[in-house]
């Protein structure tokens, strides 16, 4: 998974995915409620899925959010 928007989180990645939305382990976590956009990769797909999520919560260190869309 590489986060391609907001510019600030572009690059990062995340292991902790699930049908529902996914985690990231960052020093500044964005604002609850922000946009995420991203791409996943799985194997066997010829294309990465593109999708976005909205922040639901955030402690230090760490982001959790649920996916909005995905295609």
């Amino acid at each position: 998974m590489d986060l391609h928007s907001p510019v600030e989180l572009r690059g990062l990645m995340t292991s902790s995915i699930s049908g529902g939305g996914l985690s990231i382990r960052i020093p500044e976590p964005p604002a609850v409620g922000a946009e995420l956009v991203m791409s996943i990769s799985l194997p066997g797909r010829p294309r990465p899925i593109r999708a976005t999520a909205s922040v639901a919560w955030r402690t230090q260190g760490e982001a959790g959010a649920s996916f909005t869309t995905t295609a």
